[in-house]
């Protein structure tokens, strides 16, 4: 089986993180290890986290690292330990995602020519708000799809 690592980089918020790992432990993909990077939190979310989920792999930072050095450290980690095969997965800590999100992200990376694949934001407490797919053009306009037709047929 291929192995998903799963790096959230957080900053306390530490009731977030434990709601999405709470979904992420009802995955119906199991081959799943997930990473924390913690920079630097002062909730005691590395304690809450490790008392809840013991399997889950946390890296600490300084503080200084925001998301993206988090995402770097996170990415080295798995690096030095992942397969050829394996897929990296980057969720940010305040959203939930459904039991069979990891084996539908992982169907769609494995399909011929796929690259990179996002997944659609839908608002927990407003679901008619969808969009997917932030595109930039050459004069750095960004554009968001918020059409749920074509969201949901692809």
């Amino acid at each position: 089986m291929v192995m998903v690592y799963i790096l959230i980089p957080v900053h306390n918020n530490k009731e977030d993180t434990l709601n999405l790992l709470a979904c992420l432990s009802k995955q119906s993909y199991k081959d799943i290890t997930t990473v924390i990077i913690d920079d630097g939190s002062t909730d005691n979310t590395k304690g809450d986290v490790l008392a809840s989920f013991p399997d889950t792999v946390i890296l600490e930072g300084d503080g200084k690292l925001w998301w993206t050095g988090a995402t770097v450290m996170g990415v080295k980690y798995v690096l030095n330990r992942a397969g050829d095969d394996d897929y990296i997965l980057l969720l940010n800590n305040d959203l939930v995602v459904r039991d069979d999100y990891v084996e539908t992200i992982l169907a769609a990376g494995m399909s011929p020519g796929a690259a990179l694949v996002g997944s659609a934001l839908v608002d927990y407490d407003n679901p008619g708000f969808i969009e997917s797919g932030i595109r930039m053009d050459r004069e750095l306009v960004l554009s968001v799809n918020r059409d749920a037709e074509l969201i949901n047929n692809t």
